[in-house]
């Protein structure tokens, strides 16, 4: 006779072990979330994959003929066209976790009223999806390398743990977002404005050193520029990474937990709610 497992569902809230256990075992939905969200964005397209090269590519050109050449906000010591890819794709990762994961527990209501699964499931699964074309545009990325002949630094295997950093801000960002928007949904009409407003306070198409000294600080709370920092310090061999930009480190802790406490403590709502 085959063995059949049991789950006893209780009233009683998880603990935090618990909670990320119970994650772990629907690691097979997020997975088939992320491939049916990759599927869906690629069908009936004619260019397919090759979408997801283009955006990076048009982007690093726009970028490197007006703000390279005509503006010359650029860092003369590295390739400007790498410099400000990783910039690019860099963001973009970011803020397709931020905008997606936000948005997809909301979209997915008519699921979660039907079928029980931690709801934390949705804004992950986005993490796989984001983190799909993010890899596509590192081909592009590899090929600029190769052709402007870039001088890689050894730091380039360091480029996990920023990797790891990056999505861990962004689903936690988009964790919080989800929870607030359900219950205010005025917030989803908030999160362009914030990408929008964002994009010019991030070092992706500019280097920090074109600021005054006085107004560097800025940088050093925002999270994503640490992890563009980051991306380049471990690619361009002599890239210097301003140590003050690890400010935000406790930022991103403040985040990452109370996102969890946050979806944790009100999911089992979220069904009434919407």
């Amino acid at each position: 006779m085959s063995k059949k497992s049991i789950k006893i569902l209780s009233a009683e809230p998880d603990t935090f072990f618990q909670y990320l256990k119970k994650i772990w075992e629907y690691k097979n939905l997020i997975l088939s979330f992320a491939i049916k969200d990759i599927k869906t964005k690629y069908a009936q397209t004619f260019l397919g994959i090759s979408w997801t090269l283009l955006q990076p590519l048009t982007g690093v050109i726009i970028f490197t003929l007006f703000f390279g050449f005509v503006l010359n906000i650029r860092e003369p010591k590295f390739s400007y066209p790498v410099f400000a890819l990783i910039g690019f794709s860099t963001w973009n990762l970011w803020s397709f976790i931020f905008l997606q994961g936000s948005h997809s527990i909301f979209e997915q209501r008519n699921l979660i009223s039907k079928v029980y699964f931690p709801k934390i499931v949705l804004p992950l699964s986005k993490v796989i999806t984001g983190s799909f074309d993010f890899l596509i545009s590192s081909v592009l990325l590899i090929l600029l390398i190769l052709l402007f002949r870039v001088e890689i630094s050894w730091r380039v295997v360091l480029l996990p743990l920023f990797f790891l950093l990056q999505i861990s801000f962004a689903v936690s960002c988009a964790l919080i977002l989800a929870v607030i928007s359900i219950k205010k949904r005025d917030f989803f009409h908030i999160i362009p404005y914030i990408l929008n407003f964002g994009i010019w306070l991030t070092p992706i198409f500019y280097t920090i050193q074109i600021f005054p000294e006085k107004w560097r600080f800025i940088f050093n709370y925002n999270p994503i520029a640490l992890c563009i920092e980051g991306y380049r310090w471990c690619i361009f061999k002599g890239y210097i990474l301003d140590l003050k930009l690890f400010y935000s480190m406790p930022i991103i802790l403040i985040v990452i937990f109370t996102s969890i406490v946050l979806i944790k403590k009100n999911e089992d709502q979220f069904v009434e709610i919407i």
